[in-house]
């Protein structure tokens, strides 16, 4: 081998160290960096999704919090009167559509239960009544579609109506209407 290929081989050689120099030096850091980089890029994107749809379902609950306030401030201001000023209207419509169904309520029995967590009355009245299938369903349809907030909690069956030859029954009947609470000051 000359010497001008020795110094050739040399300068190759130097120039081969000096890229390997180089390239762990400056260029395999960086690669290593971009690796890491794109890993946390992915892995903070999936944060973020994650996050984005922990916002979305927190604004839902959020939007159905205030849709529950503004139903319950619409209950409590249209649906719910207090108990002082439309009981009686809401006992005479009970007994007068039971009456106009056909049904022979007997004696009816009353509580006022406080309805705990709610600024809410619960005026239970049991009534006794005496009737045929027809008339009952009848007096069911009319409490639906009654103005007052009414519900009927329990219907028992007796006996059969004493004297009835068309199938009629003795029923006792639990019914709800609910009222403002009085401690809530209407």
């Amino acid at each position: 081998m000359s010497p001008r290929h020795r110094r050739l081989l040399a300068a190759l050689l130097a120039l081969a160290a000096l890229n390997a120099v180089v390239y762990a030096a400056f260029t395999l850091p960086r690669t290593v960096q971009e690796k890491r980089m794109a890993a946390e890029r992915v892995q903070l994107q999936d944060e973020v999704a994650r996050l984005s749809g922990e916002v979305a379902d927190r604004r839902r609950y959020a939007q159905a919090l205030e849709a529950n306030a503004a139903d319950t401030s619409r209950f409590h201001a249209q649906v719910v009167a207090p108990r002082a000023a439309s009981l009686v209207p809401v006992l005479r419509e009970i007994e007068g559509m039971a009456r106009e169904g056909g049904l022979r309520p007997g004696p009816a029995g009353y509580k006022v239960e406080a309805v705990k967590g709610a600024a809410l009355d619960r005026f239970v009245i049991t009534m006794p009544v005496s009737g045929t299938y027809r008339e009952v369903v009848s007096f069911i349809e009319q409490l639906e579609r009654s103005p007052h907030f009414l519900t009927l909690d329990q219907v028992t069956v007796r006996g059969e109506a004493e004297g009835s030859e068309s199938g009629g029954a003795q029923l006792d009947m639990v019914l709800s209407s609910y009222f403002r609470s009085s401690s809530q000051g209407s």
